[in-house]
């Protein structure tokens, strides 16, 4: 994918940022693969005690399958990175395809967390 976003006319990977459900945990290789070309974790880079790193819950075990992965350059604009706990917490009983959930209320409108990110531009 870097060399993919290297041949594009104009386009720098380190002003790039791969975004989104990458159906992997960062301990495996398709997030592991752009840690080692230097693309920064933001959810892992300000996650705190406050903030817990996890956008999805299977079982009762959370982890992290939605990343923001940040090039050097964007990654220096990032100013905050957290998962908005609204989904992966959520009973399935409130699940969106229940028919039983509240269609106005954010709450379980998706298995897994959103990824929020500020960027200072």
């Amino acid at each position: 994918l870097t060399d993919w976003v290297s041949s594009e006319e104009g386009v720098d990977p380190d002003r790039v940022i791969f975004l989104g459900d990458l159906n992997a945990y960062s301990q495996e290789e398709p997030v592991t693969w752009f840690v080692s070309r230097g693309f920064v974790s933001q959810s892992e880079r300000f996650e705190d005690d406050r903030a817990p790193g996890y956008s999805y819950v299977y079982r009762g075990a959370a982890g992290s399958l939605d990343h923001a992965l940040a090039g050097s350059q964007l990654s220096a604009r990032v100013t905050q990175a957290f998962h908005w706990h609204i989904n992966a917490d959520q009973p399935d009983l409130m699940e969106y395809r229940s028919g039983l959930s509240d269609e106005a209320s954010a709450l379980r409108s998706s298995d897994h967390d959103p990824l929020i990110m500020d960027l200072s531009l």
